[in-house]
């Protein structure tokens, strides 16, 4: 055998000389850049607690963390990043409290779950910042509220919903936990129990219980009742409705019990979903609010307490407390701006050392930020815990376009927010940040289109709004690079195409989708437009017309829309026909079902017309959802694809560098024998694997080059994309793999590479073993040479 020296000259001159320019790659979904804003879903509860490693705010409910996919009913956030509590629980978390019996203090957690932590536990469960451990039999049903309180039997732990027993022990309601085992309080109540809470009115430290109920032991209790340790009692006349919270609070003038929920009186006396108990009576605060109140709590931003209410609610006679409102004492003040949905809880926690108040529910805007589901309030004006990216509603739209500033990759569809940015329904993503583009639209973007009108390049955007930038733009607008403009009367429904297309008398933007007229001209479904106003083509359609294509089969160009019709112009047609400039004619017998995007693509075996849709046949052959149209004929797309009725939404031609294919996405689940998840590749003859789809319907695809080369752009519904987390849009690129062969580290490859390598080899070192067997041998020359042939980024 040759000495190992001389194997290395014999093989430099022919390693060099085969070096390739590509680098191997992994395809895979990439989401850093648009990680979730927040939280997903129902946040329900907070809860500030030290586990022993440091102050860290609890949070519960059912929502997926920013880079997971998976629903968790609790997580922990340490002013910085999202952990998981262990396996965590495996429903929904309502209540939480800190609870010491003696062994240290606990975190429990109560809701309607079935396990914690992998292991079983009713309902009700305790972190001790470690491990899960469960609480005797749990309790059978939903558990709403926790509170610990000596009610002169020791201090217990004591439990509110809507349970009736404990394993085999009847429970009403409200059950008690002394460290050992369940029991009841009297009889319990008759209903539901929602809240919990502790309070003095003057004769003692009692227990409340509130939520919807007529009865409280044998007492008459409306909604609201008083346990002090060995019976129950009423609160006067009570609550007529139902009360959602209680908090204690002190405005100067002594403490008393708020209760809010969605009621008109409480003691008799007319009042307005929120209310105070002093001991002897119920009153009203001021005008109340308009909508329930779910979430009362006591917080001092800096100028002394204040009761923080949180709801559905959005005035307070004439304040605009929308959401959350502050109580001094004598009035209602609103937290800034507000957020646009329901609020169900708050806590306090410092955040930069100083204390803040969070607040949880079911909104993705706090004041004039975005905010999935939870928001602080410092200073006066709200922020979210991480700033994240990727749409909080639904993207129709992607376009990869580019200005003075370099590529932008376009998004519309229905978002007022990407990340923090507020959008209103279109946004810009550059050099991993969000922009606006001008103050956007007042309802959902449905297609973009990058259109030279003459004057240079300009974007198109269509959709179902009726202002843009603030100003009147029916349904169809153009950004002239710092404002959206209207484009002459606009069209009357909503625009779901737009193409560029030349007919033969010069090139112009093209429309459909659902319109009937632009002003006072008639415009079915189908309009051209001339720079100045639209005008009909060909005579419109019957129905509606949400896809265009420009195809050419050899005989001349042509212009293709698809929809859900029947009749064009003059032709009877099958849901799919072709314009030349003159007539609308058929693409022999159509497609029995409605078309909703279509591609021009050449797969290799010649340039075609891809249809995609609801439909079962093309041309009188069996073509589930996608077919091929050559110009003569319809071939399907080998078994198609099955889904639901939006099975195929978008497609894509792509040359991903291994071979070329068509993308196609939706709200599919088996293309083929293959099962997949809304997105597949079509390659001659066959579907290929994909690396994971997505979790909800794709709405849109485009390619689009950042600067780090071209990627594939996913855009829709989804909260997840192969086994990351990605809210509505994510990027399907290239990974490159590591560059083994670069063993000085330099970035480049080299003769001083192949010396490293010896050098590495002849120490012993084991990076040199690179076919991991586990020795150093000639094997290892060859692995390095074929890693050195093979290349650099």
């Amino acid at each position: 055998m040759l000495p190992m020296r001389a194997l290395l000259a014999l093989t430099v001159a022919a390693a060099l000389a085969a070096q390739a320019a590509a680098q191997d790659c992994t395809r895979t979904w990439e989401h850093a850049d648009f990680a979730i804003a927040g939280l997903t879903n129902l946040v329900r509860v907070m809860v500030p607690w030290d586990d022993g490693s440091g102050e860290a705010l609890y949070v519960g409910g059912r929502f997926q963390v920013p880079g997971d996919t998976e629903f968790v009913g609790i997580a922990r956030w340490d002013g910085q990043a999202w952990t998981r509590l262990g396996e965590g629980v495996n429903g929904e978390v309502r209540s939480m409290c800190v609870y010491d019996d003696g062994s240290g203090p606990r975190l429990v957690v109560a809701g309607e779950f079935s396990r914690a932590g992998g292991a079983p536990a009713e309902n009700i469960a305790l972190w001790d910042g470690d491990s899960w451990s469960r609480l005797g039999s749990g309790l059978n049903d939903w558990v709403n509220g926790v509170t610990v309180f000596d009610d002169g039997n020791g201090v217990a732990l004591f439990a509110a919903g809507q349970f009736d027993r404990s394993g085999g022990t009847p429970m009403q309601s409200v059950a008690r936990w002394d460290g050992l085992s369940w029991t009841n309080l009297g009889e319990g109540i008759d209903g539901v129990a929602t809240s919990i809470a502790t309070f003095d009115d003057g004769s003692g430290l009692a227990m409340y219980v509130a939520g919807a109920f007529d009865m409280a032991g044998t007492v008459t209790a409306n909604a609201v009742a008083r346990w002090d340790g060995l019976e129950w009692s009423a609160l006067g006349l009570g609550i007529d409705g139902r009360v959602e919270a209680l908090a204690v609070y002190d405005d100067g003038d002594g403490a008393l019990l708020y209760a809010g929920g969605r009621f008109d009186e409480a003691g008799g006396g007319s009042v307005a979903n929120i209310a105070s108990w002093d001991g002897a009576t119920w009153s009203g605060l001021g005008p109340g609010v308009d909508d329930a109140v779910f979430a009362l709590h006591v917080h001092d931003s800096g100028g002394g307490d204040r009761l923080y209410a949180g709801g559905d609610f959005l005035e307070s006679g004439g304040t605009r407390p929308t959401r959350v409102g502050v109580w001094n004492g004598r009035f209602w003040l609103p937290a800034s701006s507000g957020v646009d949905d329901r609020v169900t809880a708050f806590a306090s926690f410092e955040h930069d050392g100083r204390p803040a108040l969070y607040a949880c529910g079911l909104f993705g805007r706090a004041g004039q930020t975005g905010a999935q589901r939870i928001a602080r309030f410092q200073d006066g004006s709200w922020s979210p815990l991480n700033e994240g990216l990727g749409g909080n509603a639904v993207i129709r739209a992607l376009l990869s376009s580019s200005d003075a500033d370099g590529p932008l990759l376009i998004a519309g569809g229905e978002f007022a927010f990407a990340g923090s940015t507020v959008t209103n329904n279109i946004g810009g993503w550059r050099d991993g940040a969000w922009s606006p583009l001008g103050a956007g639209f007042d309802g959902p973007v449905e297609v973009l289109l990058d259109f030279d009108d003459g004057s240079g390049s300009t974007i198109i955007a269509g959709g179902a709004f009726s202002t843009a930038d603030g100003l009147p733009a029916a349904n169809v607008a153009r950004w002239n690079g710092t404002t959206w403009l209207p484009m002459g009367a606009g069209l009357n429904g909503p625009v779901q195409a737009l193409i560029e297309f030349d007919d033969g008398s010069g090139s112009a933007l093209y429309a459909a989708g659902e319109f009937t007229q632009s002003g006072a001209a008639d415009v079915a479904r189908v309009a051209r437009w001339d720079g100045l106003q639209w005008s009909p083509v060909g005579g419109g359609a019957n129905g509606g017309v949400h896809a265009l294509a420009a195809f050419d089969d050899g005989s001349g160009p042509r212009l293709i829309a698809g929809g859900e019709f029947t009749f064009i112009g003059d032709a009877d047609v099958t849901n799919i026909a072709q314009w030349d400039g003159v007539e609308w004619s058929r693409l022999l017998g159509g497609v029995n079902g409605p078309v909703t995007t279509m591609e021009v693509f050449d797969d290799d075996d010649g340039l075609a017309l891809y249809v995609g849709g609801q439909f079962s046949v093309a041309g009188g052959l069996t073509a589930r959802n996608v077919a091929r149209w050559s110009g003569r004929s319809w071939t399907p797309l080998g078994p198609g694809v099955t889904g639901s009725s939006e099975a195929v939404q978008a497609m894509q031609g792509w040359d991903n560098g291994l071979f070329p294919a068509l993308v196609i996405a939706g709200d599919f689940d088996e293309p083929g024998a293959f099962e997949r998840e809304r997105i597949a590749y079509w390659y001659p003859f066959s579907y290929e694997l994909f690396t994971g789809g997505a979790n909800a319907v794709i709405r849109a695809l485009t390619l689009h080059d950042d600067g780090g080369g071209e990627a594939l752009y996913a855009g829709g519904e989804f909260t997840k994309l192969g086994s990351l987390a990605a809210r509505a849009i994510g990027r399907y690129g290239c990974e490159p793999e590591p560059c083994v062969a670069d063993f000085d580290g330099d970035g480049v490859l080299t003769l001083f590479d192949f010396l490293a390598f010896q050098s590495a080899f002849d120490l012993g070192e084991a990076r040199a073993d690179l076919d991991g067997d586990g020795s150093l041998t000639l094997f290892d020359f060859l692995a390095f040479q074929t890693a050195f042939s093979r290349g650099c980024p």
